[in-house]
């Protein structure tokens, strides 16, 4: 490999083979320049550009990469999952997607994730980028992805109260938006469960509702019925009590085959957001009543494998989440118990 080389502006350079083209019948060295403050930093990107782009000649774009990715995989992925990455396409990428894919270098991947660092939480971020590695691995399987992502401060999980809850019922004027809270709080329910029910799907013999549905986005803007996405997805629940009434009057003069709810599941999250804004209670989102039917079986001492099935998860993670907001909640009562004791005690 070249020397690396101080320039008279005080900077170092490097020159790096990177391929042969032919050009006018003539074979000609196609050379990458790297030019960094510090001599250790050029001679990294050099080394890294060296070592990920070693044999490679094509003139792919990253962005044409993605494009011929998504459309290998449209026939063997979820239509949520094809959203999800053609919404990676069209959203991010900025400085990267007009690279040729045998120039590109970690480098060049890293300042488009420190500046997209400010908008996008790390989560996100590494969402994202998970993506762009998935294209790396078929259209430039040498090259080896090394990104640092900034500190990942996890959201707090939100749980609204029951008191919350029975102002937001009481105040809904929705009969559809009013059982699909209802379902997610009483039954662990998704939005794409809940839109894709049908009245085939309740046994009130047995007093049981079986998911095995969810309603998704398509890439070519359409809403579809599809199966879950894992086999945790699809469950038995028992019906609570107190949620039969409402589902036999949903169901009056409707088929068999007719859906329980009229709403799809951005519908569902948009109306749920105006009556949480409408009522002034604390923010959160429909997906919080999730959290609020996992905390009320944990707080009730639901065995976690239970408590997983009934929610449809392959793992306790969102679990313990839940299980860390309800001990820090129980924490700060304990405080407060022995503060009022100590109060009486020798403040009087």
């Amino acid at each position: 490999m070249a020397q690396a080389k101080k320039t008279k502006a005080g900077t170092w350079t490097i020159l790096v083979y990177s391929h042969t083209e032919t050009i006018d019948g003539k074979e000609k060295r196609i050379y990458e320049r790297f030019t960094a403050d510090k001599k250790s930093e050029v001679v990294r990107m050099a080394e890294d550009f060296k070592a990920n782009r070693k044999g490679k000649t094509t003139t792919l774009t990253v962005e044409k990469a993605m494009e011929n990715y998504i459309e290998m995989k449209k026939d063997i992925l979820s239509p949520a999952t094809l959203c999800g990455y053609w919404s990676n396409y069209e959203h991010h990428f900025p400085l990267i997607r007009k690279i040729q894919i045998n120039k590109l270098t970690n480098n060049d991947i890293q300042k488009e994730v420190n500046m997209q660092s400010t908008q996008y939480a790390a989560s996100s971020l590494k969402t994202t980028y998970a993506f762009l590695s998935s294209v790396l691995k078929v259209f430039a399987p040498d090259f080896r992805l090394r990104l640092s992502y900034p500190q990942d401060d996890s959201e707090e999980i939100s749980i609204p109260t029951e008191e919350a809850i029975k102002i937001l019922l009481k105040n809904s004027n929705n009969a559809d938006l009013s059982l699909a809270i209802k379902l997610a709080m009483g039954l662990g329910l998704r939005r794409s469960e809940i839109s894709a029910l049908k009245i085939s799907d309740f046994d009130f013999q047995k007093n049981i509702v079986e998911i095995k549905h969810s309603m998704v986005f398509t890439p070519d803007k359409k809403w579809v019925i599809k199966s879950p996405k894992t086999k945790s997805g699809r469950r038995t629940i028992p019906l609570p009590d107190f949620l039969i009434p409402d589902l036999k009057d949903a169901m009056k003069g409707k088929s068999q085959n007719s859906f329980l709810v009229s709403l799809n599941p951005s519908l569902i999250s948009i109306k749920y957001g105006l009556l949480v804004k409408k009522t002034g209670i604390e923010h959160n989102t429909f997906h919080s009543l999730r959290h609020y039917y996992a905390s009320m079986m944990l707080a009730n001492n639901v065995p976690t494998k239970y408590a997983m099935k009934r929610m449809g998860h392959s793992s306790d993670d969102m679990l313990k989440r839940v299980y860390q907001h309800i001990m820090e909640d129980k924490d700060q009562e304990v405080t407060d118990t022995i503060n009022k004791y100590f109060e009486h005690a020798f403040l009087q």
